[in-house]
């Protein structure tokens, strides 16, 4: 939950967002090129919704606005699920929480290559933390000596089962307080295309980074402007939608950057890390998963043709 602070006009009180006032679900269902996109969108809510694909199709045709299309299924997704206290709703249940995360910090570790060892490192640090569920989980696999999350605020509250042995790190989103080379193991999960001063922030991560130390990051490989707009509405869904007390700060102060896999790796290389491994995690949110290392000396070593890079599909 990498939120950009977004200082608001007091004199008239407004402001914008493009996640609400840009009219991305009216956008893909006029483009006859990205049906497909909006059909597994309108699918994934109706099965949420527990409805049918027409429902959702006619409050899309019916408002071009977004912000009238959230707060619509917003009301029948509570109305559905606020009296019902044995269905475990997307969003508030500690179970869902504690079991993504636990799904995440294993699909991890599966794509760490076997010449890697993670295990008993001195200091990970997670970049974009939010509720910790991950940090803690990942922690636990590996047994790190020292944990900390990096957030520009305090998530770790809204989850109940929070890991104590977390240190929290509150940054500006340009800095961290941590020293030079002193991290073992780096993850940025979901978490880049949040940060608005991104070169400043990829500095820090090569700053911080030990001679030898692991980067871990997940990301969607945005490779045109419309698989943005589909991305955006997922994380509207989330806290527009799904969260019992729709998230105010979601909407004033969201922000998001999407760069393709070959983007983000060019700003990597500039920084000498090197690619290890490349996995395509595929779905609607085109995700992928890259592991980078920065090596004991300047001069980079060959990598071999099956890590050579990421691989834009086209």
């Amino acid at each position: 939950m990498w939120l950009k602070i977004i200082f608001i006009n007091l004199l008239y009180m407004t402001f914008s967002s493009k996640i609400i006032n840009n009219n991305l679900f009216y956008k893909l269902y006029k483009n006859k090129k990205y049906k497909n996109s909006l059909e597994q969108i309108i699918l994934y809510i109706a099965k949420t919704l527990d409805t049918n694909y027409e429902s959702i199709i006619n409050i899309i045709k019916k408002n071009k606005s977004d912000s009238t299309i959230y707060n619509n299924l917003y009301h029948q997704y509570w109305s559905k699920y606020s009296k019902d206290t044995t269905t475990n709703t997307v969003s508030s249940n500690n179970n869902y929480i504690t079991s993504r995360a636990i799904k995440n910090a294993n699909k991890i570790k599966s794509i760490i290559p076997k010449n890697i060892n993670l295990y008993n490192r001195d200091v990970f640090v997670d970049i974009g933390c939010g509720d910790g569920s991950i940090t803690s989980e990942l922690s636990k696999i590996y047994g790190f000596k020292k944990t900390i999350g990096v957030d520009v605020e305090n998530w770790f509250d809204t989850y109940t089962n929070k890991d104590k042995n977390i240190e929290l790190i509150i940054t500006d989103g340009k800095t961290i307080n941590i020293k030079d080379h002193s991290v073992d193991v780096i993850l940025c999960n979901h978490v880049l295309h949040h940060i608005e001063n991104l070169d400043d922030m990829l500095d820090e991560l090569a700053r911080i980074i030990k001679k030898d130390g692991i980067l871990i990051i997940k990301e969607h490989n945005c490779y045109y402007k419309e698989l943005a707009y589909v991305i955006d509405i997922y994380h509207a869904l989330y806290e527009l939608v799904y969260r019992k007390k729709q998230n105010d700060k979601f909407i004033k102060n969201y922000y998001s950057n999407y760069l393709s896999d070959k983007e983000l790796y060019a700003k990597l290389k500039k920084r000498n890390f090197e690619i290890i491994n490349y996995v395509y995690d595929g779905g609607l949110l085109a995700n992928y998963y890259g592991i980078y290392k920065q090596p004991f000396f300047s001069a980079r070593a060959r990598v071999s043709s099956e890590t050579s890079g990421p691989k834009t599909k086209q």
